[in-house]
């Protein structure tokens, strides 16, 4: 289902690299917001649990979960970001907070390699590791996105208050030069 939209991205189907990095978290962006409206109107225990009626669906969900988490693990485990995570986690200067967040990082990426290698079976068992490891990641992906808002409000924040200083220094301005 999802694998029919393979040819709409681009740089998430070419090596990842610091130079095209941002374009391919804007693809992979797409595809997660594909991914999520085309299975939210499936209710979770059909897909999983009424095993014989939906086996294709369910083989479907399974394929295109392991696609989009694929995708996520190209972009969030390529080889220049994760060198340069290990150099900054192998910093003397690290502080704790920061190797925190690292580790985080590395759990993300261990739990889409349980994903991605899982058997289709496991995807059937809701204690399974596969399950677990769906859960963990969903939270994490909406902790980064949580955060990514946070930061977008901060800015427009913070735009909001130059822009206030920058007409409260014209008035100023203006002020002292029609005193001159």
């Amino acid at each position: 289902m999802l694998s029919s939209i393979d040819k709409s991205v681009i740089i998430l189907n070419e090596k990842i690299t610091s130079d095209n990095f941002d374009k391919a978290e804007e693809e992979l962006v797409i595809l997660m917001s594909q991914y999520k409206d085309f299975w939210i109107p499936y209710d979770y225990n059909d897909i999983h649990y009424n095993k014989n009626e939906n086996e294709i669906l369910f083989r479907s969900f399974v394929f295109d979960t392991k696609y989009i988490f694929k995708k996520i693990h190209k972009v969030y485990a390529c080889d220049e970001l994760i060198n340069e995570i290990n150099n900054e986690y192998n910093n003397n200067d690290i502080e704790n907070n920061d190797k925190k967040l690292i580790q985080e990082h590395f759990d993300f990426i261990d739990n889409i390699n349980i994903i991605i290698n899982a058997d289709i079976e496991l995807f059937k068992d809701k204690n399974s590791n596969v399950n677990k490891s769906l859960q963990l990641c969903t939270a994490y992906i909406k902790k980064k996105h949580d955060e990514i808002l946070d930061l977008k409000q901060s800015m427009k924040d913070f735009n909001k208050i130059l822009f206030d200083l920058e007409q409260n220094l014209k008035l100023f301005s203006n002020s002292i030069c029609d005193k001159l």
